[in-house]
């Protein structure tokens, strides 16, 4: 396992043991990110390895030692409750953002709480670009490694968004074909829900609802009343006569 260098400026770099190297890279060939991970690690040899890297990063070396006497006690209620209620339960530092579409790096390291009694770090080093916006479009032939990097596998992605369609839930809007939902049980009663056209055309017969109770009432309620009106018309003519 080689150990791998990032160069952040001139005299500045970043140096980590890596077992397992990722690389995103753009259909023009350049990279996207570069990521490198370590075995894990004891609470000493993670002291040992981010140490340096902390001063080249100006940050705080007593962050780092809280951070680290911390994940030495073990606590898993307490790396429970800072992952999920809180902020985190890793430790990470990196150099600032350089802008949108500058074509400069970014470096990050962080470190993960693993919920392992002795080998409780688990360490990576990550290096993204802030490339053209033009540059994230789908690659036209198969990528080859960047120069320096062919001895390592290379993982190529398209920058799509996956939206899987099965024919008989959606209907594109210019269908020229109904396309039926597919009956589901309701919660209250188990019976299908009726199949209903998604392009605009009329419902079939077995689709339309039966009218509802209450509309039935104010039939008969009306028609009775006219009934009614119709007989005491009839008795007022009789004795008016």
């Amino acid at each position: 396992m080689p150990t791998r260098t990032f160069k952040i400026a001139e005299g500045k770099a970043v140096a980590i043991y890596a077992s397992y190297c990722a690389f995103r890279v753009f259909p023009d060939g350049r990279l996207n990110s570069a990521q490198a991970l370590r075995p894990d690690l004891p609470i000493e040899a993670a002291r040992e390895w981010m140490l340096p890297i902390v001063k080249i990063l100006n940050s705080s070396t007593e962050q780092l030692d809280a951070y680290l006497e911390m994940v030495g006690t073990g606590d898993r209620q307490k790396e429970q409750a800072l992952r999920i209620e809180g902020g985190g339960s890793g430790f990470s530092l990196g150099t600032e953002w350089p802008g949108a579409e500058s074509d400069l790096p970014a470096l990050g390291v962080s470190l993960r709480w693993r919920w392992d009694t002795n080998l409780p770090i688990a360490m990576a080093v990550t290096v993204t670009w802030a490339r053209p916006y033009s540059v994230m479009r789908l690659p036209a032939r198969p990528l080859a490694a960047p120069p320096g990097f062919e001895q390592f596998p290379i993982v190529t992605e398209s920058f799509v968004a996956e939206a899987l369609r099965k024919q008989n839930e959606v209907a594109p809007s210019n269908a020229t074909e109904t396309a039926l939902i597919e009956p589901q049980q309701t919660p209250a009663t188990g019976t299908p829900v009726s199949e209903v056209p998604t392009n605009g055309a009329s419902p079939t017969a077995e689709a339309v609802a039966p009218p509802p109770r209450h509309f039935s009432l104010w039939i008969y309620l009306v028609g009775g009343a006219f009934c009614c009106a119709c007989v005491w018309s009839f008795v007022r003519r009789n004795s008016s006569s």
